[in-house]
């Protein structure tokens, strides 16, 4: 009578599956951290440029105040700096127009929020106006902080 002994090889393809699975499922790991991550920050990316565009809009309010030849626009009974200004979403908020000599150049700081409030952005806008002429903005800067 003769026994046949089973051979090893069971072993071996058992082991190929296992390897083959476990490198799989790190893939597949690793590509939904990867997507979810990308999610996250693209989330916080539309954000920010909320933030932006809202500092943009209260830059953009500054340099009209400097158009309309106003002296001191931080001062006058229109005061616009240290005022939050509620847009659809968010807010923006002057918080300095700088006279940086002779009513020629100016300096204005800003800040936007968005409407969660998880992002702000700051802008600072170096603008002249020549007398008689119109504003021209030299530099228009993002910004960490004030």
């Amino acid at each position: 009578m003769k026994f046949f002994y089973a051979t090893k090889s069971g072993y071996i393809a058992l082991l190929s599956v296992l390897i083959v699975s476990a490198i799989t499922s790190a893939t597949v790991l690793i590509l939904l951290a990867t997507s979810l991550n990308s999610i996250l920050n693209s989330g916080d990316t539309r954000e920010g440029r909320i933030s932006l565009f809202l500092a943009d809009a209260c830059a953009e309010l500054a340099l009209q105040r400097i158009s309309d030849l106003e002296i001191s626009p931080c001062t006058s009974p229109s005061a616009l700096c240290d005022q939050t200004i509620a847009l659809p979403n968010g807010t923006c908020k002057v918080l300095d127009i700088e006279n940086l000599g002779g009513g020629v150049h100016w300096k204005i700081k800003v800040s936007g929020t968005n409407s969660a409030q998880s992002i702000t952005k700051y802008i600072e806008v170096v603008a002249s106006r020549p007398t008689g002429e119109s504003v021209n903005a030299i530099r228009w800067t993002e910004v960490v902080s004030f």
